[in-house]
């Protein structure tokens, strides 16, 4: 690779770079969370049977984040769900899960376990789309939690949002949209 080259293709990464930053900017130091005194747990404990649904609902080839950790190890390793460290590891990543929810992960393990990878696909017009992937815990945390506050949520939502937390919900709309459209057009 001749010199002109090498100099055109760090310029093009220092841009790459730069367009990241601007699209992904570090968290300014004026930012203040509540105190983790102050949280409130979502839910109660989480069960090894949310673990195991959880990440049965990872699919299939899902990226890892930092850590290398993808969905389809922990896939692999509670795929016997009769074998003893299967449920010995269902039950450790419902009890890893719970202090996660409870906010009692240290504060120094929370920039690696809240992190994630950020990669730079190119555009079709050159420029690019970054794409930001969690850690695999962390992701399947919100699996969790998620589920167990959809129902109350869907309660609390409804009837102006109905995508989330009401079973059925989403063609129920399309449903609705379409009587609304050919009743208008009779």
């Amino acid at each position: 690779m001749d010199e002109d080259s090498e100099l055109k293709r760090r310029l093009q990464l220092r841009l790459k770079l730069e367009a990241i930053r601007a699209k992904h900017p570090l968290e300014p130091d004026s930012v203040v969370f509540p105190s983790k005194e102050s949280l409130v747990p979502p839910v109660g404990p989480v069960t090894s049977e949310e673990v195991i649904n959880a990440v049965i609902s990872f699919p299939n080839g899902s990226a890892g984040g930092p850590d290398g950790l993808r969905p389809q190890h922990l896939k692999d390793m509670l795929k016997g769900v009769r074998d003893p460290a299967s449920t010995e590891l269902a039950e450790s990543l419902a009890l890893l899960i719970t202090l996660m929810l409870e906010g009692k992960v240290p504060d120094d393990i929370c920039p690696v376990l809240y992190g994630a990878s950020l990669t730079a696909l190119p555009k079709k017009d050159g420029g690019i789309r970054p794409i930001a992937v969690g850690n695999t815990l962390r992701r399947l945390a919100g699996k969790i939690v998620s589920k167990q506050v959809m129902e109350t949520m869907g309660v609390l939502v409804r009837p102006q949002q109905l995508g989330y937390g009401t079973k059925g919900g989403a063609e129920a709309a399309f449903h609705a949209t379409r009587v609304f459209i050919s009743h208008d057009k009779a």
